[in-house]
């Protein structure tokens, strides 16, 4: 199985764990950073970090950041790379 929806609180990743089914998620597992099944996602922070580095090396100063509410996960990943 591939699992696409990796939200806080999904059910799926630890239903299949339980019943040894093998699967990979398509996000990461947010509720649990130690998760033992493979898994594979998007750096948010990485992206947003290279493309402030750009704008930077350009000489722009002043990039501001416009995202999610602090209780984003997601957004603050994204944001620390800000």
């Amino acid at each position: 199985f591939v699992v696409t929806d990796t939200y806080r609180g999904n059910p799926q990743a630890g239903w299949l764990e339980e019943r040894q089914v093998p699967f990979v998620a398509f996000g990461r597992p947010w509720q649990d950073p130690h998760a033992s099944f493979p898994w594979v996602d998007v750096d948010g922070r990485a992206g947003v970090m290279l493309a402030v580095d750009h704008l930077a090396d350009r000489g722009h100063e002043r990039i501001a950041w416009v995202g999610w509410q602090k209780s984003s996960t997601i957004g603050e990943d994204r944001r620390s790379g800000w």
